[in-house]
């Protein structure tokens, strides 16, 4: 094999190797910055949540419209065209892609 070819071979091996300790440390700091602290304090504070959002009151209580239904077509398309586009989901799991 020529010098050249030897180079090229070893230059590919050496951004593979480089681009998977990259991939490697993003993985670990994703990991790392969004895992819980504590479990304990997770679930704990998930509870709370969970209790304060069981309490709220829901537009369907107070609001009715004539044909029974509280949302129509055209509210509905008002409200998506208002969200913002590439937001991940919250805790009502809604999202627009």
């Amino acid at each position: 094999m020529s010098d050249v070819r030897l180079t090229c071979v070893f230059n590919k091996l050496m951004m593979m190797m480089m681009t998977m300790m990259m991939m490697d440390a993003f993985a670990k700091h994703f990991k790392e910055v969004c895992a819980p602290h504590s479990e304990h304090r997770h679930t704990e504070l998930k509870a709370v949540y969970t209790e304060m959002r069981s309490s709220n009151v829901s537009l369907m209580d107070f609001v009715e419209h004539e044909s029974g239904s509280v949302f129509d077509v055209q509210l509905l398309s008002e409200l998506v065209a208002k969200m913002k586009r590439g937001k991940a989901a919250g805790l009502d799991e809604l999202q627009c892609l």
